[in-house]
């Protein structure tokens, strides 16, 4: 009892920081669980089809529109003196202002001209969707970076404020649109879009000091070359988490699209929980690679995986009862769908964990070659999966296609730890 009191007493500030990092996550979890009911009831599956497509390739052109600099400011944080901080800071917020406006104007032409030239026959019309579900791309630039500020001074009552103020805002703006008003997916992808709206303009005034601190070129510079693989590499991570619904897009009927998509989006909440463990880790795992104690690291890695092995288990026993209820009774079919996408949630945390240790050993190069080659390996597999499976196969695409980038990137790590020792050892 005494070893278990001095423990308690020893990581007191971590648990508590892990309760406000829960917190957070249970927010959204908890918002989507309330609201879920009533968009069935006000939502056709064709809304829910149009606002998972446009997700997707949200979730392409995320990391070109933000440029990753959220994971360089939490990776140099650690490495700067405490002079340059702020300079860093100024730099990557005036980058996510002025830069990731015009790379979302670029995203936006890009999937245009695959929408008009390659795909006429698509169902899912452009306009206005398109333009409004990638403008919160633009908006949530300085507010992850504000979150990660948060992260890296352990300020973990901050970051679930802030947090509960983005989310609040997008739920309460969604319901205004879906429900008085009557606009289906239309109006739940506004709400998604004013809700960040406010949040950046608040953020911008709140941060107003840092557009008088000087640009640093030099910085500037750096984080491009830092930042540049892994935007390429996060975008290709599109085909373990958005190429599924593009591709049953056309090859399945909307509706068919609409089903599948509510079971993935109710088996992925459970991102919260991986999302909120990472959250609290994230930060120690990078402190104690930069340490080099790697014991400590294997802890807290092999502690992240285990929590969401966990919730997963429990997530699947309840799914039908819990879905029935969710849906109110008239999509149940999604029930399995959302169970299989629970899993991967596990496997993705896998390949989350592993990304994050091979970035903090500046190794970007493997994290862009994996992407490539575990991309080609995906696309094939999801042709395979599909057409012979259909949507179950597109579920189970996605759960295998976070165990393939996994397996690529160890293994390319692997192989380059081992030419560098033995580049070391030749000098």
């Amino acid at each position: 009892m005494n070893v278990v009191i001095k423990y308690l007493k020893r990581y007191t500030d971590s648990f508590k920081n892990v309760g406000f990092y829960l917190m957070a996550a249970f927010l959204p979890m908890a918002l989507n669980l309330i609201l879920t009911p009533i968009y069935s009831l006000y939502m056709q599956p064709e809304d829910f089809a149009v606002v998972s497509y446009y997700s997707s390739f949200v979730t392409l052109f995320s990391p070109f529109v933000l440029f990753y600099f959220n994971q360089y400011y939490m990776r140099e944080f650690f490495y700067r003196a405490e002079d340059e901080k702020e300079i860093l800071k100024a730099v990557l917020f005036k980058s996510l202002i002025v830069g990731s406006a015009i790379l979302m104007i670029i995203a936006l032409v890009i999937l245009a001209i695959y929408t008009f030239i390659f795909n006429k026959t698509s169902e899912v019309p452009f306009f206005p969707y398109a333009i409004i579900a990638f403008l919160p791309m633009f908006f949530a630039g300085i507010y992850r970076l504000e979150l990660v500020e948060d992260k890296v001074h352990r300020r973990a009552k901050n970051y679930f404020y802030l947090c509960l103020v983005y989310d609040v805002l997008i739920a309460l703006f969604s319901l205004l649109f879906v429900v008085p008003m009557r606009m289906g997916g239309l109006g739940q992808l506004i709400g998604k879009m004013l809700g960040p709206l406010l949040v950046f303009l608040w953020l911008a005034y709140r941060n107003r000091n840092l557009f008088k601190v000087r640009f640093d070129n030099s910085i500037f510079k750096e984080s491009i070359k830092f930042c540049f693989p892994l935007v390429l590499a996060a975008m290709l991570g599109f085909f373990s988490s958005g190429y599924d619904r593009v591709f049953l897009e056309r090859t399945v009927e909307l509706s068919q699209l609409g089903i599948y998509s509510i079971g993935i989006t109710i088996g992925s909440c459970l991102s919260v929980f991986s999302s909120a463990v990472g959250d609290t880790f994230c930060p120690d795992i990078f402190e104690s690679l930069a340490k080099k104690d790697f014991r400590r690291t294997a802890k807290f890695v092999f502690l992240e995986i285990g929590i969401m092995v966990i919730v997963v288990f429990a997530f699947i026993l309840c799914a039908d009862i819990l879905i029935d209820l969710l849906t109110v009774h008239r999509y149940t079919a999604s029930a399995g769908i959302a169970k299989i996408a629970s899993v991967g949630t596990i496997t993705s945390c896998i390949q989350y964990v592993i990304s994050n240790i091979i970035m903090s050993f500046k190794k970007n190069s493997v994290v862009l070659y994996t992407k490539i080659i575990g991309s080609a390996l995906c696309v094939l597999m999801y042709s395979v999966l599909i057409t012979y499976y259909g949507t179950v196969g597109a579920a189970w695409g996605v759960v295998f296609s976070h165990l393939v980038f996994a397996f690529v990137s160890f293994g390319l790590f692997y192989i380059s730890l081992k030419r560098d020792n033995t580049k070391t050892a030749i000098s």
